[in-house]
């Protein structure tokens, strides 16, 4: 019997799927809505920080960079611990494993 081969786009799609299956079920949570998204939510207040107390540029600047790059990844975690979007994802999966013969 000759093995079929499945395309490229499919086995990504699935691994991709089982992935946001996963992160569905996590950004769903009690805990994770209750306690992972507000928590994150408050740690994107901004808190400015004052040069004055800082002993040079650079390290002022090193702190502003870290913190402004520490809220971009908590932006983005919210976003992604947004269970509608993750089944709208999951959904666009489904439907292209069904166009391309797999379920």
């Amino acid at each position: 019997m000759k093995a079929t081969k499945t395309p490229q786009g499919i086995l990504n799609s699935s691994k991709r799927l089982d992935f946001l299956e996963a992160l569905y079920r996590l950004a769903k949570s009690a805990e994770c809505q209750e306690h992972l998204v507000p928590y994150l939510r408050e740690a994107l207040q901004n808190k400015w920080l004052d040069p004055l107390t800082y002993p040079s540029q650079e390290k002022f600047l090193e702190d502003y960079n870290y913190n402004r790059a520490k809220a971009s990844v908590f932006s983005e975690i919210i976003k992604l611990l947004t269970p509608e979007a993750i089944k709208a994802q999951i959904d666009q999966i489904r439907r292209y494993q069904l166009e391309h013969g797999q379920e």
